[in-house]
């Protein structure tokens, strides 16, 4: 992962980057939670869990939750 400085040395025109982790699944495959941080800065960003849901072949959020903001 680059530093923050470099970051934006490289791309000084963005509103920051953003970062998933690894999805978590059911055991039906049909339920999904993901985490989703959005940096924009030392003290900018937020933190959210999203719910995604398998519905006719097509994945759709179903709820997400802001776990923190700077």
């Amino acid at each position: 992962m680059i530093s923050q400085e470099h970051f934006y040395k490289k791309f000084p025109e963005s509103g920051g980057h953003i970062s998933l982790s690894n999805i978590g699944l059911n055991k039906l495959e049909n339920q999904a939670l993901v985490y989703f941080v959005h940096w924009c800065g030392s003290l900018c960003g937020t933190g959210h869990y999203v719910l995604l849901i398998k519905n006719d072949k097509k994945w759709i959020v179903d709820s997400k939750g802001a776990m923190w903001i700077s």
